[in-house]
Parts: structure tokens; sequence; C-alpha cells
């Protein structure tokens, strides 16, 4: 805020050019700072009140203990729907520590949830938490279901095509 403000009065030393500055470019920052605002507090309240670790648990009760190599396909699948409906945050710090905990106990490394979990990440860009999104509509006028309903299902069979790239390159593995 503070480089904001000096760079304004550096650039803008008017008072109605930094008006003129602040409207033209509030419909574009405004639903961005309400998107991160509205991130951080659901991360805090997902994990202040343990939901995150009950969610956490009950997908992974899906998975039967004789199964429990195959955590990293389901991460990776989970992880698709998750990160496109909700925040880096919560999905990051939130789900997949958990997930990397209970791979763990079936001999499986944390750095292959890692790699799992950000298999989602590509429709996690055309997400509603995704910041740079609101921001690019902003820029273009158009509306976010608009744009989901062009590019969900491609998003989403190339998101699926990734998962099957990371099994047969082994990135992810089912042993």
């Amino acid at each position: 805020m503070a480089g904001f403000a000096i760079a304004l009065l550096a650039n803008h030393p008017k008072l109605t050019e930094q008006g003129e500055v602040i409207r033209k470019h509030a419909s574009n920052a405004v639903p961005v700072v309400i998107l991160v605002l509205g991130a951080g507090i659901f991360t805090a309240i997902l994990s202040g009140t343990g939901m995150v670790d009950a969610m956490a648990r009950t997908l992974l009760a899906v998975v039967p203990d004789s199964l429990g190599n195959l955590i990293p396909l389901f991460t990776a699948l989970i992880g698709l729907p998750l990160s496109f409906f909700m925040s880096n945050d919560a999905y990051f710090f939130g789900i997949l520590p958990v997930l990397a905990e209970s791979a763990s106990h079936h001999g499986i490394a944390a750095y292959e949830i890692a790699r799992a979990g950000v298999v989602g990440q590509m429709l996690h860009s055309i997400g509603p938490a995704s910041a740079p999104l609101w921001v690019l509509l902003g820029l273009i006028g158009k509306d976010i279901g608009e744009l989901q309903r062009f590019a969900l299902l491609r998003v989403a069979v190339v998101s699926l095509g990734m998962v099957g790239c990371t099994v047969l390159t082994g990135a992810i593995t089912l042993t």
C-alpha cells in the first residue's frame, strides 16, 4: 500500500489524476482483493476448526488399506475438483499435508503426494478461487460462467491426461 501511494504521488501529482487512475483500475483490483481476503478467511476457518483434517480423513477413508499404494493416484484425482473449488492455501497447506502423512504410513514419499497434488492446477486456474482469473475477466469484460462454459470440459480432459502422464512417466507411482 505504501509503495502504491508513493508511485501514485510520483506519477500523478494532481488529486484529480489520482482519482481517475484509482477509478480506472478499481474494477480490476477490488474483486481480487476481496477474493484474497475471502480465501484467507476460508483457510483460517477450515484449518482453525479442524475441518480440513476431517475432510482429508473422510477422503482417505474411501481408500482401503490394501489399496494404500494408490494414494498418489487418489490424490491426483481428488486434487482436480478440490483445487478447482478451494483456495491454494486451503488445499496445499490443509489437505495435502494430511494426505502426505497418511501416504507415509504406506511407504510413499511426501514428494509423490506433492507431485500428485499439483496436477489439478490447470483446473484451479479457471476456478472461482483463482485471483488472476478475476483480473483477466475484468480486463476482457467477460464473466466467469461464460469462460467456464467454454473451457471447463477442455481443461478437465487435459487435466485427466496429465494424471495419466504422471503415472506413465513414473512421476507418481502405483506400487
